[in-house]
């Protein structure tokens, strides 16, 4: 969809001083139902030439692997207390989250190999999402947070992938017994993680 400003003439319509594209779309929300959206805006245009608009998609994407040579196998994981709503418009220097924005917990058959998705928020000390990672040929599990190199949790932002690589465990270290299990357990401290935050390199 393109939407575009107009110049009215004889004052047929006004926009209110000191309106946005946040504030008046600030209504437009994407969910499970229409999740892959994305918003791209440019000012000043020449309709007479061709123009290009960048698109900035509005979720996350979080990713797991084992280093090379770490004694861990990744059998699959999911995510816990991830935002499930998410707005479609950006907001140039912070986020954008909605006022309803509702969270939920992934389910065991989500529990595989392949990227997971979800929208921006704060990701509060009191509301963290986790992701559940699963050892292989071990049914052990274990709840990761992301948390930059000072233990603080990573904001989640739009575009933006997040890398959870997992460096060495500790030999005979235990998760839970069960992705049920894991989702209401404490976070891991026995296997040693880098979360990485990498900015604009979603390709899908």
């Amino acid at each position: 969809h393109f939407i575009a400003n107009y110049d009215w003439k004889d004052d047929a319509y006004v926009i209110p001083e000191g309106e946005t594209e946040i504030s008046l779309m600030s209504i437009l929300t994407s969910d499970k139902t229409n999740f892959y959206v994305a918003w791209g805006c440019v000012r000043n245009v020449n309709l007479s030439q061709t123009i290009a608009v960048e698109m900035l998609r509005n979720y996350a994407k979080v990713t797991v692997e084992a280093a090379e040579g770490c004694d861990f196998v990744v059998g699959g994981f999911a995510l816990s207390h991830y935002a499930t709503k998410g707005t479609v418009v950006a907001e140039e220097g912070s986020l954008n989250v909605p006022a309803d924005c509702t969270f939920e917990n992934h389910k065991k058959e989500n529990c595989n190999t392949e990227p997971k998705y979800m929208y921006e928020y704060e990701n509060t000390y009191d509301r963290q999402t986790s992701v559940i990672v699963e050892r292989k040929g071990k049914n052990q599990f274990y709840k990761i947070q992301l948390l930059d190199k000072e233990g603080t949790p990573y904001p989640i932002e739009r575009n933006y992938v997040y890398r959870v690589i997992i460096n060495k465990i500790e030999e005979g270290a235990e998760g839970s017994p069960s992705f049920e299990a894991a989702l209401e357990a404490s976070p891991t401290n026995n296997i040693y993680v880098e979360v990485i935050k990498e900015a604009s390199t979603v390709s899908d």
